[in-house]
């Protein structure tokens, strides 16, 4: 259960939780291949070059 204060800068959101610091790897989506499928893996990326 969690309570949200009015929203706004000043807005606080209090979690009735226990929070634990987990250390995950990040890979480079961007060296996929195949790339990314939004349908296999829920996501994909769209790199868009300047």
């Amino acid at each position: 259960m969690y309570f949200a204060s009015q929203g706004g800068a000043e807005a606080q959101l209090n979690i009735n939780a226990d929070f634990e610091d987990i250390e995950v790897k990040i890979n480079d989506g961007r060296c996929l291949n195949p790339p990314a499928n939004l349908d296999k893996e829920g996501f994909e990326l769209h790199i868009i070059k300047a």
